[in-house]
Formats: C-alpha cells, structure tokens, sequence
C-alpha cells in the first residue's frame, strides 16, 4: 500500500477520510485482521510478518493475513494494545482511532466474534482446538523425534548465547522435548486456561477508556439467538438499560455518520417479544445517555421443509431437471451453500441455492436428469446476487413409529478434476444444532470420494439410519460435498442420485427384519448394525448375515453346506445355489465374467426371470456357454441383492 499512505498520514478522523481509504483498504476484514492479531497477542508482528493482497478488480481493497504467527497465545493477560503498534498496518490502526466511526465498526465485529458462540468465543474455539490438537497428536511424536534434541545436539551456550543476541550471564537450558510432557503440558495449558479465560480479557481490554473499542453500553439480548422454524417463532429483545432500536429489512439502525436512529428503526425500552414468521435479519442495538452499543444481529431462517412421514411411505429421490425453476427443490429436499470456498467439512452452510440448474461455468449445482444432481466449485461464485459455493443436499425426514430405517444413496465422478472432493452422509435430530456423520458397520463415515475415472459411480449401502434419529418428528440427512485435498487446478464435479431411505415392518415374515428378530433375541444386539445389520459378520466367517438370510443359515451355521455349486454337463454348465422365492425383500442375481473383474453379465435375475421350483431348498440355473459374449464368461458367481422395497417373488 505504498503508494497510498498519504491516505493514513493526512489523517483518518473525518468521515470523508476514511471514505477515501476505503478505496484501498478492505475495512471490515482489516478489522478482523487486527483484533485476532491483538486477541492471539502476537509478539513477532506488526513490525514483521504482514503479507497484504487486493484482487486486480476495480474498488477491490486490500485484505491483511495472519502469517508465521508462532509467537502468539503465550500470557493470557497479555495486552498488545498497550505496547505499541504504531508500524505497518499497526499505523493505519492507530491513525484510525482517531474516527469514532472506526471505533464504532470495531466495536461491532468485537462483539460478532466474542458473543453468541462467535468465532473467539470458548464454545467456538475449544473444539477446533481439541479437534486440531488430536490431528496432530500421533505426529508430534515424531516430530519431537526429529527436533526435540536440537538445541542439545547443534549449540554449546556459547554458541547458542551468541546465535540469540543473550547476555554472557544467562545459562541456557537445554533439555530434550517430548509431547507426554511438554506438548501435553502447553495442551493443557490452552485448553484449561488461555483458551477458556482471553477473550474476556481481551473484551475488557478493548473496553477500557483509553481506548474505547468496545462500548460500555450492553448490546441487546436476542433469545433465540437464532433459529431455523417451520410456521413462526417468538423472539425475545431484551436489555439492562437504555432504549432498544431494531430493524427487520437488515438495515443498520443507527445512521452511520449522524448517529441518529435510523428512520426505519423501531424503538421500544426493556423487552418486547417479536414474533417472526419468514427468514429475517434482525438487527438491533441499545441507546442509552448518548452512547450506542455495539450491533447485535442475526438471521433467524424459516425453513421451507416439510419432512417426509417415513412411517407412511418410503422416501426416494430419482431424478433432477436441469430446466427446473431457480428457487426450487425436490420434495422434502433443500440445497444448501457457502460463503467459504474450498469447505472443509467445518465451513458453516449459511444460504440455499436460488440459482438456475443449468448453469455452465463458475460455482453451480447442475440438474442431470434421470442422473440427478451434481455440485462443482470453482474460484469464483455466480455473478448474481445470492450466489455462492457449495455446499449440500438436505433431506427432512419423519421417522415417527419407525424403529427401523436405512439409506442408499448412489454417488458419482462426473469430472474428476485435480481438486479431491467427497459427499459425505451426515445427520441430525431437530432443524438446528451440528450434523454428525452417519456411519457404517466398521464405524466409518459413510461418503463417496472423488474417483480418478469420469463417470465412475458407486452404490453407497443401504446403511441403517442411527437409533437417535428413529422415532422422531423432525431429522434431517444431509449429503455434504466438501473439499478433501488439493491447493491448485479445477475442483471435482461430483453427482448425487437414486437416494432412498426405507423401513421394513420389523414383525414381516419373509423379510430380513424377521431375520433378525428370529436369530438376535438380545434387544441390543437386535438394534445394534454392527452385530445384526445386513452386512455384520458377528461369527466372523466372511458371511455377512445378508448372505445367511439369503441362503438359509443361521448366525452361527457353517456356511459350506449352502454354498453355490458349478458343474459341467455335457452342452452347458449348471449352477445350483439355495433359494427361498418367499422372501421378500431380496433379488437372487447370477452374473458372469471374462476377467473377475468386470461382471457385467447378468445371467438369471429372480426378479426379472422365471426360476424353476425349489427341489431340497435349491435350484438349479443353466448357463448357455455359447454365449456370444465377447470375450466369453468364465467365471460365475451369486450376488444377493437388497431391495428397500418388499416384492414378491413367487412366480
């Protein structure tokens, strides 16, 4: 920004100053920037360590970055504000203070990241902290292995006072760093303390007269703060003192500049209760003796799902039309987006889509017809308002009286691009609070993974939905698309398609609930996946109880008298497999291949070809070995499929 601080040494404390250091400085981020760096206490900046960006885009400022910030989160009582940090962008802050408008925009993003589970407050901070700790925790071993001697094996104390300008009478101590003690101790250290206890510090050091960045008013109280509602939702405004002043069309209501109520805020004194009944921004601050609080607002959102009684029917999603209407979704469905590029699987979903389903370029969600939906990042959102990027697929569900359910999803590598994208099942019991990850019998989450082939798919389950989300009013399932890996080049475009979500009536001869209630007369065992799902092997055989029901065995009858047998007669070969036609919720499927790899032909379907009668419990399949096929079959095998609708198959 060298060319423009004459902006910052002219001065910044009149209104049409900091206008025109606006046309070179993102302020918001700018203020952003600087309160971490004063809440982290960084010791090694500003004098050091200042990286700045613009976008080559008319009236594009520029964007300040933490970098190298190791000597950060040290005493919790640390106040930077009072040492000084008048270089760099530490100047431009210090000239700032001097514009009471800047002081009251300070304020506001205070109070967005140290209030209401803010992105410094210890709710918020605690578990990235906890969760980025037990990432790295294995490796630190390592990593103590290859630098925890270091000082030991490259200094004398000469040498080492020399190296760190130290005087001649402080003796180094060298010792070899471990994680069970010293890691483990700097983790507790944080977790117990600086991490619970800063931000309260650094608030009161922001409010402090001499600097007067937080202002002593309390802001109001939202109560929810919050919330995602079907048909209305009461809200509650409340403040210790002063006049409340709020807007509903997300508007400031204090007139930048003026101070002035705004002429579309309303005022009230103590509490009042809103009732709010569509997706509305409140916006609200206190007056009180001349001086205004700090802006509270929120956005509560009314959720235009109605969930799908699964009780009552079972819930698929088949098909998406690129020509659909913006603003649309499938039944019982919604599409969710980001202001975060590249999200992990933390990034918060703060919109829907309301765009087109056939867009061609930039960040989208694509209609595929019979092939479904599919979602792309790319480096830049839609150039229309309510843009942004993706994001994932919301499904609301009823799942009263159902005590059994599971889920089958198709996922799919449209493009693979350079850029590893996953879409992973998640779930959660009420329309707010954290989705968790639906998983699988070996307790993995459940998620389809960028293939390196375009147009790969894979059938994903059907996995049993968790027992906390059966038998209630509301759930949602939510297919997160998310960035895995990668820092350069296109991202992945990936599909989603064919979801069902189906329930079999647990009492229902014929059908592998019943299965189960016969053989898991334990009730945990019963309602456990992992030891009763389709595909447990709780005997631990390689026969998953799926393949048992199928072939009349028991949980612990060895397999070996029910298995498939291939024989050659004269002209064809015959394959002979157990088969019961009164099950119901299963497809008996015969297939062939030249490679074992590729089973593309499909030799008898029992849902699809007539079968001859049971003899002794089995029958008895004739493979025409002059099949055309080219290259021809020479390998056969029984696949059994389960089907999230009962059918009959007695034919």
């Amino acid at each position: 920004m060298g060319c423009h601080d004459g902006y910052v040494e002219a001065g910044l404390s009149e209104p049409g100053q900091l206008a025109a250091l606006e046309q070179y400085l993102d302020l918001t981020r700018f203020i952003d920037y600087m309160i971490l760096q004063i809440w982290a206490a960084n010791s090694d900046w500003p004098h050091n360590n200042v990286n700045a960006v613009r976008r080559r885009e008319p009236g594009a400022g520029f964007m300040f970055f933490t970098w190298d910030a190791e000597h950060t989160l040290e005493d919790m009582n640390d106040n930077r504000l009072s040492l000084g940090i008048n270089i760099g962008p530490g100047r431009i802050f210090t000239r700032l203070l001097a514009n009471s408008e800047f002081k009251i925009r300070f304020g506001d993003r205070v109070h967005r990241h140290f209030f209401n589970e803010g992105a410094l407050t210890p709710a918020n901070l605690i578990p990235l902290f906890e969760a980025s700790a037990a990432a790295v925790e294995r490796a630190v071993i390592a990593e103590s292995a290859r630098w925890g001697t270091y000082y030991l094996e490259t200094f004398t104390a000469d040498d080492f006072r020399e190296t760190f300008y130290l005087a001649p009478s402080i003796q180094p101590d060298f010792i070899a760093y471990t994680r069970d003690l010293h890691w483990q101790n700097e983790y507790d250290r944080l977790r117990q303390h600086y991490l619970p206890n800063r931000t309260s510090v650094v608030l009161n050091q922001f409010r402090h007269p001499t600097q007067g960045l937080y202002p002593t008013t309390a802001a109001p109280v939202f109560s929810p703060h919050g919330s995602t509602f079907t048909s209305s939702l009461p809200v509650d405004l409340t403040a210790a003192e002063g006049v409340i002043y709020y807007t509903l069309d997300g508007t400031d209501p204090r007139v930048p500049g003026t101070g002035a109520p705004a002429a579309s805020a309303l005022a009230i004194s103590g509490s009042t209760q809103l009732i709010v009944t569509d997706t509305t921004l409140l916006r609200a601050r206190v007056l009180h003796h001349g001086q205004w609080s700090a802006l509270n607002e929120v956005l509560f959102r009314a959720n235009p799902l109605i969930p799908h009684p699964l009780a009552e029917a079972d819930f698929a999603f088949t098909e998406w039309s690129p020509l659909a209407p913006a603003g649309t979704y499938p039944e019982h469905m919604i599409f969710a987006q980001t202001s975060t590029n590249d999200p992990n699987l933390s990034a918060a979903m703060d919109g829907f889509w309301v765009l087109p389903y056939n867009l061609s370029s930039r960040a989208r969600i694509n209609g595929l017809g019979a092939d479904g939906i599919s979602f792309i990042n790319t480096g830049n959102a839609q150039d229309m308002p309510g843009s942004g990027f993706l994001g994932a697929a919301t499904l609301a569900l009823d799942t009263t009286a159902v005590t059994q359910a599971w889920v089958r999803w198709t996922g799919g590598t449209v493009t693979p691009n350079d850029r590893i994208y996953g879409l992973r099942l998640q779930y959660r019991v009420g329309m707010s609070g954290p989705f968790s990850d639906v998983h699988d019998v070996n307790g993995q989450p459940v998620e389809y993974i960028r293939h390196s082939t375009a147009g790969h798919s894979a059938v994903i389950g059907p996995v049993a939905l968790p027992a906390d989300a059966l038998n209630q009013p509301y759930i949602e399932l939510r297919w997160r698309y998310y960035h895995i890996s990668g820092t350069s080049g296109p991202r992945a475009q990936l599909r989603l398609d064919d979801i069902s979500v189906f329930t079999i009536p647990s009492t229902a001869e014929g059908t592998f609930a019943h299965w189960v209630h016969s053989h898991f007369t334990d009730p945990e065992a019963a309602q456990n996946p992992a030891i009763s799902g389709p595909f447990a092997d709780p005997s631990g055989t390689g026969f998953p109880n799926l393949l048992r029901y199928a072939l009349n065995l028991a949980p612990n009858d060895p397999p070996h008298s029910q298995l498939p047998r291939l024989e050659q007669v004269p002209g064809t070969l015959q394959l002979s497999f157990p088969f019961n036609p009164a099950l119901q919720d299963i497809t008996y499927i015969v297939q062939g291949s030249s490679n074992l790899h590729d089973w593309n032909l499909v030799v008898f379907d029992s849902n699809e070809h007539p079968f001859p009668q049971p003899s002794q419990g089995r029958i008895t399949i004739l493979i025409d070995t002059s099949n055309s096929q080219t290259p021809p079959p020479r390998f056969f095998r029984l696949a059994i499929q389960f089907n999230e609708t009962p059918h009959n198959t007695t034919r």
